[in-house]
Parts: C-alpha cells; structure tokens; sequence
C-alpha cells in the first residue's frame, strides 16, 4: 500500500449530502453498467466496430446473468480489502504501485 501521501485522509462513513465524489465512487456499490465500463476501457474496438458493440452486448447480459446469482463485495474500504484490492488490479493490469 502507497504510504507517502501528501494529504491527510479524512475519515467519513455516512452519505451526508452532495459531494464533489458521488457516494457510490467509493467502492460500497458497483454496477453491471460500472463493470463494462471497465471492460470498455480496457478494451477498444478495433475495426469492426459493429462486431465489438455485438459482443459487448453479449458480454454486458452474461454480466447481468452473474450479477444476478452473484453478491456485491462491500466495504472495500475497511482493514485489508483496500491493499488486496490494490493487488488484485496490479496483477491484472501487470502494473506496480510506486511512490513517487
């Protein structure tokens, strides 16, 4: 886990009103539609854009079939899951954290 921050981190539990960062940002709540997103993200269309809106239709209901036999992790914040879920991104994404 980075621990040379310049800023100290507030502490916070409850939605309390309108923020710059929506409350679901935090990583409480994730949706089928967050999820491919990401997958979006990570991959582009290439030249057969038809195709790659085809298959993203299909990956978004294969997404929305787990989702509805699957629970949400939660509290993503709290003890140890905020560094395993650093770990599990940088291993997926072959990346390391570093301190700069």
């Amino acid at each position: 886990m980075c621990t040379c921050q310049t800023k100290p981190l507030l502490g916070f539990r409850y939605d309390t009103g309108e923020a710059k960062v929506p409350w679901a940002a935090v990583g409480e709540q994730i949706a089928v539609q967050d999820l491919a997103a990401v997958i979006r993200f990570l991959l582009k269309p290439g030249s057969d854009t038809a195709e790659y809106e085809r298959r993203m239709r299909v990956v978004e209901r294969s997404l929305s079939d787990l989702a509805s036999v699957a629970t949400l992790a939660s509290k993503l914040s709290l003890g140890d899951e905020v560094s395993r879920l650093e770990q599990e991104i940088n291993r997926i994404l072959a990346a390391h954290t570093r301190c700069s």
